[in-house]
């Protein structure tokens, strides 16, 4: 059955994110991240996904802090927005801003299911980097 657009407005929270590197699963913002993604009526989507033992710098502010904190700030966070839309059974978000550069202005498709347990599970398409197959699966709970 086709997904549609009331299936999935409104807030959701994350419940996994597991990235499949050819044989191996890996947990990139751990194994109890922290996330948020929205959905709206009119075609805006949202995401925002950290770890949840993000260090603090030391700076108390982004803009002086250290390439190090700087550096450790973008591993331990991800978030993106734009417009979505619904084709089939996939979601495909046309990111307008993203904290990842390469993103921006760029569509990302997800294959999009809602489990008997109200699960909605997002696969991202697979690409190949350097040679391995990647793609990732992202668990959601309303």
């Amino acid at each position: 059955m086709a997904l549609k657009a009331e299936d999935i407005i409104g807030l959701w929270h994350m419940v996994a994110w597991v990235q499949h590197r050819g044989p191996e699963d890996h947990l990139p913002m751990g194994e109890n991240p922290i996330g948020r993604m929205h959905y709206t009526p009119d075609g805006q989507m949202s995401a925002h996904i950290m770890r949840p033992d993000r260090a603090v710098m030391t700076t108390g502010d982004f803009v002086t802090g250290s390439t190090e904190e700087k550096g450790a700030s973008f591993q331990t966070y991800m978030g993106y927005c734009g417009d979505y839309e619904i084709v089939g059974d996939q979601v495909f978000h046309d990111v307008k801003v993203a904290s990842y550069p390469n993103w921006t202005g760029q569509k990302q498709a997800r294959q999009a299911t809602i489990n008997s347990d109200g699960l909605l599970v997002l696969s991202a398409a697979p690409r190949n980097v350097n040679g391995v197959i990647v793609t990732a699966t992202l668990s959601w709970k309303r």
